[in-house]
């Protein structure tokens, strides 16, 4: 069986620290490696720790999907700290694979300036505007959650569950065994919405 691959994204904003990036960066490969997925990382040299805070930084990552199409199967959008929600829309404008949206939990102990990541309102800023743009992702069970947890790697099992079915509908032919009969309106359903994500509908009389 093909290995499920993911792409990294990581989100940062200028006045959290950027060190947490870094880090971030690390514990999402260990986590993958440590599971058996494949990942894909866009280069720590083109943006300041190979994360994206600006929307000219998101149509970098944009550009790094696109030219790795076909490579992965879903995208895990990291928040090490608060993250930024404008470079994200452009980043994701286009993309058409599930998204798990992961968020760093802060430390009780390390809350000064240097440390605070407040992943936590940055999640709820970004799932708002990915939800406004009507850009589909999935939660981690826990809203905020340790990469290499036991926690994050049932997370993982799951979103790569979804990448293979989202994935596997596409250019897909479903058969609709009889006609719906008039009073079952609960069991309608939209074939042109269907088709628009390439999957066709064949009605077959009973």
């Amino acid at each position: 069986m093909k290995k499920t691959t993911f792409a990294l994204y990581f989100g940062n904003r200028v006045f959290f620290p950027g060190e947490v990036v870094a880090q971030a960066r690390t514990a999402l490969v260990e986590a993958c490696e440590k599971n058996g997925f494949g990942y894909i990382i866009m280069d720590e040299e083109l943006t300041r720790y190979g994360a994206v805070e600006t929307p000219v930084e998101g149509k970098l990552y944009a550009d790094f999907l696109k030219e790795n199409e076909g490579k992965y199967d879903g995208i895990i959008l990291s928040l090490p700290n608060f993250g930024d929600e404008n470079g994200a829309a452009v980043a994701f404008k286009d993309v058409s694979v599930p998204i798990l949206v992961q968020a760093f939990p802060d430390e009780m102990e390390k809350m000064d300036f240097a440390h605070r990541r407040d992943a936590l309102c940055g999640k709820l800023a970004m799932c708002n505007v990915l939800r406004q743009l009507k850009i589909k992702y999935t939660l981690t069970k826990k809203f905020c959650v340790d990469p290499l947890s036991d926690d994050f790697a049932e997370d993982l099992r799951t979103f790569a569950g979804v990448c293979r079915v989202v994935n596997g509908m596409r250019q897909f032919n479903v058969g609709a065994i009889g006609a719906r009969t008039t009073a079952f309106k609960t069991v309608r359903f939209d074939e042109i919405a269907f088709q628009n994500k390439r999957i066709n509908i064949e009605t077959i009389d009973m």
